[in-house]
């Protein structure tokens, strides 16, 4: 992924300085685009990783309130 934001770099570069033909523009902004789905795809990803973090929380104080209760019952038993 760096060797297509250096050489997107380098054509942003040259087409701001005039000497980047037209494919090479075009090649620009179909890296970009790319870059931009890889970006979106990873956040999305990050955003369900995050949403399976609080769910697995979640089971984990559930799971130790259970034991808790489960403990409880175990001294008054005795």
């Amino acid at each position: 992924m760096k060797k297509s934001v250096i050489a997107v770099s380098v054509l942003a570069l040259l087409s701001l300085a005039g000497c980047a033909s037209q494919s090479q523009i075009e090649e620009q902004n179909n890296q970009l685009a790319v870059i931009s789905a890889t970006l979106k795809q990873i956040q999305a990803t990050q955003a369900e990783a995050l949403v399976l973090q609080q769910m697995q929380t979640s089971v984990q104080i559930e799971s130790k309130n259970l034991q808790t209760v489960q403990y409880q019952q175990q001294l008054q038993h005795k």
